[in-house]
């Protein structure tokens, strides 16, 4: 016989219990509350082992999941707009046709993330594995910003484009292009030259950075 737990969903905001039950797990208990369309907005789920739950459809604004394990969950068609995925693991998760306007997420890490048809505007990234995300695949992508280790904002209005198979993969941005590890504004790019580059990163390197010479770059 399966030994069964209450849980309680509580909102951070209010300290309202937004639902409860006995279940095998809190992912049990989330899955219902979702299959039952229970709102949940500003539900406490900080550090909840979510993996491979079904959420789809999911009404979650507000909501805190921070630490939460992600991994293979289904939040498609969900609405988690100012929603705290700080450090959460979303890898193999499904975020088709959801809703993340002005999300926070900050340290979480995706890999092979699905993100067709999602809205993903004034939301915050810092993990290195976004990169690898098909944002382009997206209905929405934009206001967003990428946060590195050393403090600095790098805007993205745009989806990033990736470009693999060199010895250092190369990420462009709105005003910046990643080269391996090193950030480097379009605007230095253009002041060095690429003589400069071929001589940092090499001749393959350095062919994929040489259309920058001929973008309208704001030098302000």
């Amino acid at each position: 016989m399966t030994t069964k737990t209450k849980y309680q969903l509580i909102c951070k905001d209010t300290d309202e219990i937004l639902f409860e039950g006995w279940f095998d797990s809190i992912r049990s208990c989330v899955e219902r509350a979702v299959e039952d369309r229970i709102c949940l907005n500003g539900v406490d789920l900080a550090g909840a082992n979510l993996s491979n739950a079904n959420l789809d459809d999911a009404q979650m604004i507000g909501a805190n999941l921070s630490n939460a394990n992600l991994n293979g969950a289904n939040l498609s068609e969900g609405v988690f707009d100012n929603a705290n995925f700080t450090d959460a693991d979303l890898s193999n998760s499904c975020l088709v046709q959801g809703s993340f306007m002005n999300t926070n997420f900050y340290g979480a890490s995706f890999s092979s993330t699905d993100v067709t048809d999602a809205v993903i505007t004034g939301c915050q990234f810092s993990c290195p594995s976004v990169f690898s995300t098909l944002f382009g695949r997206a209905a929405l992508f934009s206001g967003c910003h990428y946060i590195h280790s050393d403090g600095d904002h790098f805007f993205m209005d745009r989806p990033p484009v990736t470009v693999y198979g060199l010895i250092r993969d190369i990420v462009f941005l709105d005003d910046v292009i990643k080269v391996g590890h090193d950030f480097i504004m379009k605007r230095d790019i253009l002041s060095v030259g690429v003589h400069h580059l071929k001589l940092m990163y090499g001749n393959d390197i350095a062919r994929y950075l040489s259309p920058i010479f001929h973008e309208k770059i704001n030098i302000v």
